[in-house]
């Protein structure tokens, strides 16, 4: 703040120099505190670190919308997987609106003894959808769907 003076070159020039003995008794009013006081760097870098936590969120939805739209789409057949019920989606998500599961099934030829493929399945749906209990199944016979997805 500029009382009593100019600026020339970063330098204040005073041009009162006559002070009375009160200005010099009475002490200036404390400096108001600021908060968050940052640079613009501090910004960016902040801005840079929550895009791409919102863009590796976004992927995880994609990733979860294949998996639960189209990405196995046939029903009853092995290496399927079936959805069931809605549930609460993990918190990082749920605020971007995307939808949980209850319990995700993988549809196997042998539930006692899955394969290695059957297992990737599985270990990639807990990583999707990790709210969900995931399990095997086999196939029933004459039924084109369970029904529910």
């Amino acid at each position: 703040m500029l009382r009593n003076g100019v600026w020339n070159r970063g330098l204040l020039l005073e041009l009162d120099t006559h002070k009375t003995s009160t200005d010099v008794m009475t002490s200036p009013a404390p400096p108001r505190r600021r908060w968050f006081r940052f640079s613009l760097r501090t910004g960016f870098v902040l801005l840079t670190l929550f895009c791409v936590w919102l863009g590796v969120q976004v992927k995880w939805i994609r990733d979860r919308k294949e998996a639960a739209n189209g990405l196995f789409a046939t029903h009853n057949a092995p290496g399927s997987v079936l959805f069931g019920e809605y549930a609460a989606p993990p918190w990082s998500i749920r605020v971007l609106e995307s939808p949980g599961y209850s319990c995700v099934t993988v549809v196997v030829n042998d539930e006692q003894h899955p394969t290695a493929a059957d297992e990737r399945i599985k270990q990639k749906m807990e990583a999707l959808f990790p709210e969900a209990d995931i399990g095997f199944v086999e196939p029933v016979h004459g039924m084109s769907g369970f029904g529910f997805y």
